[in-house]
């Protein structure tokens, strides 16, 4: 067996350790006690308030993030993937397959500002992995790279180009400008983990807010907060989240005081079946509790479909950013590369240094 075939069949070995290691810290030996159902609604706006606070300290935010995401296809859908991306033609259906995308994200953050700086490298091609059959494929696609800049009134999005002109390979990058996306990208942010499908401590908030309304005779959540410390002595909250009338918790989580109460461990479940589990690792820089690891795994009745983790390095915080961060300089583009500007439907031609010609339409 080829040492590719070795890597790539490893991954789904290191998938199972990382999921019976979120298992591990989900069910740490803590001895937690339910809180008095009356005392709920003020511990859960107090973790509200520590939750925010620490967030509020982050200014600017910048550094590096390693990702390695595993997608598990199956059946007819793993056919297709290896018709459209490799230059397979036809292959016995496989069992399953794993697509494997590693590489890595420049980040720049303005929090204030919520403006977002991302550069994205694919340094090696897609692979595809059909672990019963043994066998590797590797995209046609190559490496990749991308350069998007967020704001909250606009994207930018620059990519390289690549065509042949007189038996020679040329790179342009080509950037458009579109209004922003609604649809929100996952994975290149790190403020994610700040996140149970919505800020902590909104939810939190909304949470203390419902039981509140649910002593006026309103039906709403269903919240149980157990409370327990760790063997340094430290603070663990466990809350689980139930739908009126329903005996399962659609939502559980845990709030740990050395991670400055964020959340560590996040399961959801749909009609009581696992539907994701995220793990995150926090660390302490300058005072303010970031993620430093964090890994999310999704399910369907079948099993594990998706395994995304992110390692982040190089963090500052707080620091100047350039005044150009979040503009078409920053783009990448050289002289003669183009511009489309598709909110106010004009096209340019970079000139360096912030200039942009015009290419006027024909009439």
């Amino acid at each position: 067996m080829n040492s590719k075939i070795v890597e790539s069949i490893n991954i789904l070995l290191i998938t199972l350790i990382c999921v019976l290691s979120g298992v591990a810290q989900a069910n740490e030996k803590i001895d937690f006690q339910k809180v008095d159902p009356n005392q709920i609604p003020a511990e859960l706006m107090m973790l509200s308030v520590a939750t925010k606070t620490n967030y509020e300290k982050i200014k600017t935010w910048q550094g590096n993030m390693d990702f390695h995401d595993v997608i598990i296809s199956k059946g007819q859908d793993s056919v297709n993937i290896l018709e459209q991306h490799t230059d397979v033609k036809s292959v016995n259906e496989p069992n399953e397959l794993m697509t494997l995308y590693e590489g890595t994200v420049e980040f720049k953050i303005d929090a204030k500002n919520d403006c977002r700086f991302v550069h994205t490298v694919r340094p090696q091609p897609v692979t595809y992995t059909d672990p019963e059959k043994e066998r590797v494929y590797t995209s046609l696609s190559g490496s990749w790279e991308q350069t998007k800049i967020v704001t909250p009134e606009c994207e930018i999005i620059s990519n390289p180009s690549r065509w042949t002109e007189n038996n020679t390979i040329v790179t342009r990058r080509n950037a458009i400008r579109q209004k922003a996306s609604m649809r929100k990208t996952t994975g290149s942010d790190p403020r994610e983990s700040f996140n149970v499908g919505s800020p902590v401590w909104l939810l939190l908030s909304q949470l203390s807010q419902s039981l509140r309304q649910k002593r006026e005779g309103v039906e709403t959540y269903d919240v149980i907060l157990e409370e327990g410390k760790t063997a340094e002595n430290k603070l663990v909250y466990h809350i689980q989240m139930f739908m009126p009338g329903q005996s399962y918790p659609i939502l559980k989580f845990i709030l740990k005081e050395d991670a400055g109460f964020n959340p560590t461990y996040i399961e959801a479940r749909r009609n009581g079946l696992l539907i994701s589990r995220v793990t995150t690792d926090f660390v302490k820089i300058d005072g303010i509790f970031l993620p430093s690891k964090r890994q999310e795994m999704q399910y369907d009745e079948s099993g594990l479909r998706r395994d995304s983790q992110r390692t982040i390095n190089n963090t500052q915080i707080n620091a100047q950013l350039p005044d150009k961060t979040f503009s078409i300089d920053n783009c990448g583009l050289e002289d003669g590369d183009s511009f489309v500007d598709e909110i106010n439907n004009k096209s340019y031609i970079y000139k360096g240094e912030g200039k942009l010609v015009e290419i006027k339409k024909e009439e």
